[in-house]
């Protein structure tokens, strides 16, 4: 055929390129990495992750993380209470929003976020246990902020 010399042939006759060979996907895909890089975008989507949306969008951060509410508890005069890294460091913070999800009806409790001494690096969540005195589950978190 015509195209031979200019597209190698993938597992049959008459395809473009093979399944390793996505030719228009990839040039698609590096200029979309490419485009975020030169943006300022960083980001790590795991579980415990965040979005940096770099100087274009104001050095606006987005995080979020999963933590087991059964463990880390401490106690001082105001009552139980657990600090949590962020997942990158802001110099802005607006409050985190937290949400328990598990328990049992014998066992109800709230989360509430605290102030702290470093709010560049932890983030201070207090337990307000409602009924029951376990605390299990997951606290699931997300904020907001710059860098």
């Amino acid at each position: 055929m015509a195209t031979r010399n200019y597209v190698p042939r993938a597992n049959g006759e008459g395809s473009i390129g093979t399944k390793k060979k996505h030719w228009g996907s990839a040039f698609f895909d590096k200029l979309v990495v490419k485009t975020l890089e030169v943006a300022g975008v960083r980001c790590n989507l795991e579980e415990n992750g965040y979005i940096c949306f770099g100087p274009l969008f104001g050095g606006f951060v987005m995080q979020w993380g999963v933590k087991d509410a059964s463990v880390g508890w401490l106690q001082d005069e105001k009552g139980a209470y657990i600090d949590i890294p962020y997942n990158i460091a802001q110099t802005t913070l607006v409050r985190p929003i937290a949400v328990h999800y598990g328990g049992n009806a014998d066992n109800l409790l709230s989360i509430i976020a605290g102030w702290h001494a470093n709010e560049a690096t932890v983030m201070r969540f207090r337990r307000v246990n409602i009924k029951g005195t376990q605390a299990y589950g997951s606290l699931q978190w997300i904020s907001f902020g710059k860098e």
